[in-house]
């Protein structure tokens, strides 16, 4: 595979799987509430996949269930 390949596909998945993004100002707000209190100490470390396409995130919601 070239370095280029293997960059972009890279460069992909960090972004599909929001690998850059900082939880942790979330998780000190999700602290202090009583609601996602619970589900933050639960699914600790789970970050949302980004799907841009809304057919897609259609498709994953029905198929999930």
């Amino acid at each position: 595979m070239s370095e280029k390949v293997r960059s972009e596909v890279h460069h992909y998945v960090r972004e599909w799987l929001d690998l850059d993004n900082d939880l942790r100002p979330f998780y000190e707000m999700a602290k202090k509430d009583n609601l996602l209190y619970n589900a933050v100490d639960e699914f600790y470390g789970l970050r949302n996949i980004g799907i841009p396409d809304l057919f897609e995130a259609i498709v994953w919601g029905i198929l999930g269930q």
